[in-house]
């Protein structure tokens, strides 16, 4: 798996986290770093790595949201 996601561009811990801010759209970063079992720092880092792929990861408030065109644009949805 780790191939794969290597292949467009991914971790599992950047898939992890967009697979959690997926499922809650307004997840704030305290609960997703508690999610994925890092602090909020390295989840604020991961955040800004998605963003800089494209992702659609984006602040929303206290929390993380995805873009409703994440999967039409950006660096990843072109893989």
């Amino acid at each position: 798996m780790d191939g794969r996601l290597a292949g467009i561009g991914l971790s599992m811990r950047l898939f992890g986290a967009l697979g959690h801010i997926s499922r809650d759209a307004d997840l704030p970063y305290s609960n997703l770093a508690h999610r994925a079992g890092i602090t909020s720092q390295s989840t604020r880092a991961t955040i800004a790595m998605l963003e800089e792929l494209g992702s659609g990861a984006q602040p929303a408030r206290a929390g993380v949201a995805l873009t409703a065109g994440a999967a039409r644009t950006g660096p990843l949805a072109a893989r």
